[in-house]
C-alpha cells in the first residue's frame, strides 16, 4: 500500500496527541509528587510555603519569591512595558503611530526592545 501525504499528515496527528497526553500525564504526576517547602521570600522578608507549579526563582538557598510579591512584580514590569511603548509611541510620525497602534502588544514590545538593545533609547537609573 503506498503511502499518501494524508497518512503523513495523520500520524502526525497522532503523534502530536500522543505527546500531548504524555504532557497531561507527567504534569498530573508531578502534582501528586509535589512537596511543599518553606522558604523566606527575599523581597519582603517572610515566610511563605510553596505550591504546586512554583517556579524556583534564582535566589540563594531558603529563599524564594512568594506569590505577593511576584505579582507586584509582574504588575511593575507590565507598568514599565506600558511607559516604553507609550515613549516610543510618542516619537513616531503620525503615519508611523497609526501603524504602531495596529500592532500587538507583543510586537510592540519586540520592537522597543530592539531599540535598547540597538541604543536608540537609554534608561537612567536614579535613586528618589
Amino acid at each position: 500500500m503506498k503511502k499518501t501525504r494524508e497518512d503523513d499528515l495523520q500520524n502526525e496527528a497522532a503523534a502530536a496527541a500522543a505527546a500531548a497526553a504524555e504532557a497531561v500525564y507527567e504534569a498530573a504526576a508531578e502534582e501528586k509528587t509535589h512537596s511543599s517547602s518553606f522558604l523566606t521570600c527575599g523581597c519582603c522578608g517572610r515566610y511563605f510555603e510553596t505550591w504546586v507549579g512554583y517556579v524556583d526563582q534564582d535566589q540563594d538557598e531558603g529563599y524564594g519569591i512568594c506569590k505577593s510579591c511576584q505579582g507586584w512584580i509582574e504588575d511593575r514590569a507590565e507598568a514599565d512595558w506600558v511607559a516604553l511603548e507609550e515613549l516610543v509611541r510618542e516619537g513616531l510620525e503620525e503615519r508611523n503611530r497609526e501603524k504602531w497602534d495596529k500592532m500587538d502588544a507583543d510586537t510592540r514590545r519586540g520592537f522597543a526592545s530592539v531599540m535598547v538593545n540597538r541604543g536608540v533609547i537609554r534608561f537612567e537609573f536614579t535613586r528618589d
